[in-house]
């Protein structure tokens, strides 16, 4: 499945729906896939669905901007695909639940999505982490296989 057609047709459907919490203000988007033609070795839904719900965190939290950055690893051969935004980041009540595989707590409503994204990525003996950024905001960061051409 090509990378770069999916995520631009994703990006694309969340630019026309209006973020309530942000007063109507557009946020920015930058998307980078190096090299363009990058190719998952996986499902297209799957694709959909692991991007599809790590943007949707970051557009409930982005203020002001969400980047999403794609490369290939040359070995084995992965792609990493990391989503930024610029909000508040992660409580660290969702880090620790994250990082020690426990259910999240209630309130955390990243949590669910969080998980489904950790068992599609594990289906296909990826990587999957997420962060706090050093200047606000928070990442996640998903290490999947790729076609070689």
């Amino acid at each position: 499945v090509e990378i770069e057609p999916v995520l631009q047709q994703i990006l694309s459907a969340y630019r026309t729906l209006p973020l309530a919490h942000r007063n109507g203000a557009p946020l920015d988007f930058k998307l980078e896939v190096i090299p363009a033609n990058l190719a998952f070795s996986g499902g297209l839904q799957d694709l959909q669905d692991i991007f599809g719900t790590l943007l949707e965190n970051a557009l409930r939290y982005a203020t002001k901007f969400v980047e999403i950055n794609v490369e290939a690893i040359a070995q084995p051969p992965m792609f990493c695909l990391r989503i930024s935004d610029d909000g508040e980041g992660f409580t660290s009540n969702v880090l620790e639940a994250f990082q020690s595989r426990e259910k999240p707590p209630s309130a955390a409503s990243s949590g669910l999505g969080l998980s489904i994204v950790r068992r599609m990525v594990e289906h296909y003996d990826g990587q999957f982490t997420i962060a706090n950024l050093p200047k606000g905001g928070a990442t996640a960061t998903v290490i999947l296989p790729r076609e070689i051409f």
